[in-house]
């Protein structure tokens, strides 16, 4: 029997999911009495699991938050410029004259062993 295209890793992804969901139901069932919630002058009452949830998802939006904040940073830094006085050629020959294991494999001749 053949599998489909990425049949093992779709049945993998599935049964984590499956499972990750069985264990925050668990924690969600186990943990649904009530603790009173003291935040600034604000006082409330809710179940343990529902501030787990909350903390999650805040931690979550200001991960992401930061992330897409970096990459927009990255994205509008301006491109390295090659010095004046230097063409793009010299550089790179430059940098094939280094001694780097990465550049020396692009180079190596494949016949040879």
């Amino acid at each position: 029997m053949t599998e489909g295209k990425g049949g093992v890793k779709t049945r993998v992804r599935y049964i984590g999911a499956v499972l990750l969901t069985a264990v925050i139901l668990l924690f969600a069932l186990q943990n649904l009495g009530g603790v009173t919630v003291d935040f600034l002058i604000w006082e409330f009452e809710t179940s343990v699991s529902l501030i787990a949830l909350v903390t999650f998802l805040a931690g979550l939006l200001v991960g992401t938050a930061a992330t897409l904040f970096r990459m927009r940073k990255r994205l509008k830094a301006p491109a390295r410029q090659v010095p004046s006085g230097q063409s793009l050629d010299d550089l790179l020959g430059a940098a094939e004259k280094r001694d780097l294991p990465h550049q020396e494999a692009k180079t190596r001749d494949p016949t040879k062993f």
